[in-house]
Order: C-alpha cells, then structure tokens, then sequence
C-alpha cells in the first residue's frame, strides 16, 4: 500500500465537504413542514377535522392526519366530507393550543413535518357567483344565501325564509309581508301596517 493510496485522492477535501454540507442542508430542508393539498375525510368537531393528502403515492403514501380548521372560535362553518383545501404547517407545535396535543412548544424544538399543520379551504373552478357585488354566506346543499351588498341585505334560494326569536326592530321605512302564526298575511308599507288578510 503506498503512502497516499486513501479516498483522499479521490474525493478531494473541498469536495468532499461541500457533497456532506449540501446533504445535510437537503436534510434539513426535507425536514420543514409542507404546505400539501388535501381533502376532509372526517369532521371531529367544528374546529377539527382529519384529512386525506391529495398527493402521489409514491414514494409512499401519506396518513390521514387530524388537524385544526384555520377560522376564528366565534365562526363555525358547516365543513363537509369531501371540501378540498390545503395544509399548511406551524413552525411549532400547536396541539397545545388545540387540544390535539399537551405541553407548550420550545423555539429549540424540532417538528415533524406533518405534525403541526391547519386546514384552511380553497376555492375552485367549479364555485359560480351567486352576487358578484355582494358577500355571500351559504349552507352546504345551496338551498338558501345570505347576501349583503350595496343595494341591502337579502335572504334568497328556494328556502330563503328568515325567522326570528325574540323582538324584531326595524326603522320607519319598512315595505314588507309576512305571515302570522294563525294563517293571517300582515302588509306593512313605510313602516305602517296597511292590511290584514
């Protein structure tokens, strides 16, 4: 064996230690959460759902994973098997917070890459305008809007009927008709009661 005869003299040492420098960071980039498209498989409750990953199999398939909805506690949406959406990871983790873990996160701790991820809807080429001028709020099978918009606020679709509990105010320049309890249709034109059938 001669005296030089190593990988030395194969691999010089700036190569070989930019190869190692770029695996590790490839490594650590592997590492980071993923922001990964997906549908609800199951609804656990209001604010927590399990997904499926939208994503090839291949290398290996993804688990379900049960996540947190991204929306405000005061807000509950009517989240539907099936709705698609995306994943989006924490830096941290965020089970604390939610419910769906213990502890409260470190900034030194290391995260798995699909453990800290939200669920937050997308839209699609298959949603139509119901009022392109106004904000819409519908309930999953379409049977009934809320839209408010420059003109006013209507309640619309084929059961749009809006019922109250309790004391209904309105001003001076109501127009409306409505139906009492007893089968009577009361009209109301400029805030005045003008028949009774």
């Amino acid at each position: 064996m001669r005296l030089n005869d190593d990988n030395s003299q194969k691999f010089p040492f700036g190569v070989s230690m930019n190869t190692m420098v770029r695996g590790k960071a490839q490594d650590a980039i592997q590492a980071l959460g993923k922001g990964l498209p997906c549908t609800v498989a199951a609804i656990v409750g209001p604010g927590i759902v399990t997904v499926n990953f939208e994503v090839s199999t291949s290398p290996a398939p993804l688990p379900q994973m049960t996540m947190p909805v991204g929306k405000p506690p005061y807000i509950q949406y009517p989240i539907q098997v099936g709705d698609i959406g995306v994943a989006l990871s924490a830096d941290l983790r965020t089970g604390g917070i939610t419910g769906l873990g213990a502890g409260t996160p470190s900034l030194g701790d290391t995260v798995g890459n699909l453990s800290a991820m939200t669920f937050f809807w997308l839209g699609s080429t298959k949603e139509e305008f119901i009022n392109s001028a106004a904000v819409t709020l519908l309930e999953p099978t379409g049977n009934c809007n809320l839209q408010v918009a420059p003109t006013g606020v209507a309640v619309d679709g084929t059961n749009g009927n809006l019922a109250t509990q309790g004391n209904l105010t309105s001003g001076t320049g109501v127009t409306a008709s409505f139906t009492t309890p007893t089968g009577q249709t009361v009209m109301v034109v400029g805030g005045i009661i003008v028949g009774i059938y």
